[in-house]
């Protein structure tokens, strides 16, 4: 009976690790998805997300969340408070580090310690949050830089090439030659209109001939 008694015990207590292991590996998997990812890995959003750095004695942490029509809301919180403002900046782009972009600045206000910065659209890639540092491509004041996507904007090109178009065209010399009455009546009517001064000079011709005087 004793034996019996403990073995139910060690299987009970076994049984109660077990679970433990399971609900902190479960905690763990929460919290990891919670983490900010890097640009190997595209979020669709909704997409939520929580890091923490320290930049030069000061420890920042950010909450990004982007709902599904692309508006991204950052909030920091940053330790100890500090007695002049604290620049902080989440840099949009299509891509990675492509254009178009969008630059939204702040700062944490001296003596607090929360803040939040808003993007009403976000481009489709890379959303760096920085503070401190918060020079484009400046990784000194990098907290987080998850590239996020959303909606059907997203999915198609951003930009369009059209390649250009030259329209060429020769004109090959063209000569005048005389136009040619048409038949007709019409026609007639213009072949006399071409014929008449010729009628008249040869009739003023032939009336000089005969006014020359005869020589005998």
């Amino acid at each position: 009976m004793r034996l019996l008694g403990r073995l139910t015990v060690a299987t009970s207590v076994s049984a109660l690790a077990g679970l433990g292991l399971v609900m902190s590996g479960a905690t763990a998997a929460h919290a990891q998805a919670n983490t900010c990812t890097g640009n190997n890995v595209i979020e669709q959003a909704p997409y939520s997300c929580t890091e923490t750095r320290e930049i030069d004695g000061i420890t920042f942490t950010v909450t990004l969340n982007v709902d599904a029509a692309g508006r991204a809301v950052v909030d920091f919180t940053m330790e100890p408070v500090q007695q002049a403002d604290v620049p902080i900046s989440v840099h949009s782009y299509t891509d990675i580090s492509s254009d178009p972009r969008q630059f939204v600045d702040g700062v944490i206000p001296a003596g607090e310690t929360t803040a939040q910065l808003v993007v009403p659209r976000i481009e489709c890639g890379q959303f760096d949050i920085k503070a401190e540092f918060t020079t484009p491509g400046d990784s000194a004041g990098n907290i987080a830089g998850p590239v996020v996507t959303w909606g059907e904007v997203c999915q198609v090109p951003t930009t369009t090439t059209v390649a250009p178009t030259t329209a060429a065209s020769s004109v090959s010399p063209t000569s005048v030659s005389p136009t040619i009455p048409s038949t007709g009546p019409s026609g007639i009517i213009e072949a006399w209109r071409w014929a008449l001064p010729m009628l008249g000079l040869a009739a003023v011709l032939i009336l000089a001939a005969r006014r020359r005087p005869t020589t005998g």
